[in-house]
């Protein structure tokens, strides 16, 4: 938990939010069957979405893809996603993405150098932090964010 709040402690709530959906779609998916998503690629997706994100809050329109096949499809899946669970509230969403995205690129990075799990250990915290949706919750991350937007992990 100590290598994760430091990824989430400087995020806004709708930055937040934002986060707790992205994790969510991390932790249900399951990308290619014959190329298995690692942290490394989710480091890779989440950087070029982020860079992506960045340089359209500047009001430029660039994609950035990442250099691996599985990373370049994460980043696809998840790009397609974001409409899902990115609804507006007054903020620019592209400033708010670029700030997620770092959040999980650093998070997968500091996760895979600190924890036991190999090249899936990012992915493993998040099995273990985000609760299933067959658990009752009605949004993606409902079982972890409190009113107020303080970070809490309900058991």
């Amino acid at each position: 938990m100590k290598i994760f709040l430091p990824t989430v402690r400087d995020l806004s709530e709708r930055q937040a939010e934002l986060m707790w959906n992205v994790l969510a779609f991390l932790r249900e998916y399951r990308g290619d069957a014959l190329m298995r998503t690692t942290d490394a690629d989710v480091e890779a997706a989440a950087a070029a979405l982020a860079a992506t994100s960045d340089t359209a809050a500047r009001g430029l329109i660039y994609e950035q893809r990442p250099n691996s096949l599985p990373a370049q499809r994460l980043a696809d899946d998840l790009k397609a996603a974001i409409p899902q669970f990115a609804v507006d509230r007054g903020s620019p969403l592209d400033r708010d993405l670029a700030a997620v995205f770092h959040a999980v690129e650093i998070g997968a990075r500091e996760t895979r150098k600190t924890l036991p799990g190999g090249d899936t250990a990012y992915l493993a915290l998040i099995q273990r932090l985000i609760a299933p949706p067959e658990q009752g919750h009605d949004a993606p991350g409902a079982g972890l964010v409190e009113q107020g937007g303080s970070v809490l992990v309900r058991p």
